[in-house]
């Protein structure tokens, strides 16, 4: 008796096999003609390289005026140099992007910024901002100091009117004297 259970769920098993793979198969072949009678995507336009690399500058141009606009609050000038200084000069903040007022070292990596800024990131216990090293000290760095100070520059608000030139080291001096 046991034995003719066996071979009849057996053969109910193997009729239920069958029928799965029939239905897949069915299945299949109109997944596969349904395939057939779709086109094939229109490829994208292309964009020129010089319309991609126009974006990519005006996008960066509005992200350095932003950056700019905020740092009128933050640490550094935002001036124009008369006499450009020499490229091997780190004259920008990394964090605010603008020129460096009272430049300070970070003693992990040896890059420069602005005191305020590398002071807000230390006080905040953040990493450093080029090589993201948890802790490190600061120090005013006094030679890049003497070499940016002594370069010619236009005063931030020239725009506006304002014709001073003089030493980047004397603009803190005429800035606080402007009305």
């Amino acid at each position: 008796h046991r034995l003719v259970y066996a071979s009849c769920s057996i053969y109910s098993l193997s009729c239920n096999r069958v029928f799965f793979f029939k239905q897949f198969n069915k299945e299949l072949s109109q997944l596969i003609a349904m395939a057939t009678q779709l086109k094939p995507p229109k490829p994208l336009p292309r964009k020129k390289s010089n319309e991609f690399s126009e974006r990519a500058k005006q996008k960066k141009d509005s992200l350095q005026k932003e950056a700019r606009r905020r740092s009128r609050s933050r640490g550094g000038y935002d001036c124009e140099y008369i006499e450009q200084p020499p490229k091997y000069l780190q004259s920008e903040c990394p964090i605010c992007l603008v020129v460096l007022r009272d430049p300070h070292q970070v003693s992990c990596c040896g890059n420069s910024f602005c005191r305020v800024c590398i002071k807000r990131v230390q006080t905040s216990s953040s990493p450093c901002p080029t090589c993201n090293n948890d802790s490190f000290s600061i120090f005013q760095d006094k030679r890049l100091q003497r070499s940016l100070y002594a370069f010619r520059v236009k005063c931030p608000h020239a725009k506006e009117g304002c014709q001073w030139t003089g030493e980047l080291g004397e603009l803190g001096k005429h800035l606080n004297e402007r009305p």
